[in-house]
């Protein structure tokens, strides 16, 4: 649950709760980005799949585990 809301509102510190370090690195600095009103929609959108991806994943996909492959919990 809490994986998929800060994908939907704060991808960046998403990918640190994950454990994907270097990911949310990436994701500061495009979210930095997106203060480009062209690169903001992408964002948006990118947030939104992202967490739809998250809340209807399966146990045992890569969007249901952490960086270490331990189940995330509901």
């Amino acid at each position: 649950m809490v994986a998929g809301l800060l994908a939907f509102f704060l991808r960046p510190f998403y990918f640190f709760y994950i454990g994907n370090n270097g990911t949310g690195v990436l994701h500061l600095f495009i979210a930095a980005l997106s203060l480009f009103p062209p690169l903001l929609v992408v964002n948006l959108i990118w947030n939104i799949v992202l967490g739809i991806m998250i809340f209807t994943s399966k146990p045992g996909t890569k969007y249901h585990q952490d960086a270490l492959g331990n189940e995330l919990l509901d």
